[in-house]
């Protein structure tokens, strides 16, 4: 039983059933660890990615930890929806570049406009505050200088 926990690890399993074995374990070894050691023994166990994620919201107890990890988890498992037209990732943003089963290819599609304007569709977005003419500005705008018959620098 003891060499059992020393090897525990999360695998393929889902975060719940790892911990019930990791607590039901450290019950019938009778461990006697702080606080910190058992913490330590948990988050070694779990998945790398994980461990990297979790490591860094530094728990203090298994309870914390487990707590963290189940969000981590969730997170893991929602599809990003972030992702460029085309593109292939895996799920929680980390893409090893190998197929792997949380790989899914999200297809965005295409879209009626163009993703960056044109020269000319920004020319024509320009408004002049003075006259209200669309294409060019209130620096450049004819009409005031014939209006106020002094012409701007």
């Amino acid at each position: 039983m003891y060499q059992k926990l020393q090897s525990l690890k999360q695998g393929v399993k889902i975060v719940d059933d790892y911990t019930t074995e990791f607590y039901q374990l450290m019950a019938r070894n009778e461990v006697h660890e702080s606080e910190d050691q058992m913490v330590a023994r948990y988050i070694g166990g779990l998945k790398v990615q994980i461990q990297d994620t979790v490591n860094l919201l530094d728990p203090v107890s298994v309870s914390e930890a487990h707590q963290r990890v189940v969000k981590i988890e969730r997170q893991q498992r929602r599809p990003n929806l972030d992702v460029s037209a085309n593109s292939t990732t895996e799920i929680g943003g980390h893409n090893s570049g190998t197929n792997t089963w949380a790989t899914r290819r999200l297809i965005v599609p295409p879209t009626s406009k163009p993703l960056t304007p044109t020269r000319a569709t920004a020319i024509t977005s320009i408004k002049c505050f003075d006259c209200g003419e669309v294409g060019h500005r209130e620096r450049d705008c004819k009409k005031a200088c014939k209006r106020e018959n002094v012409c701007r620098p």
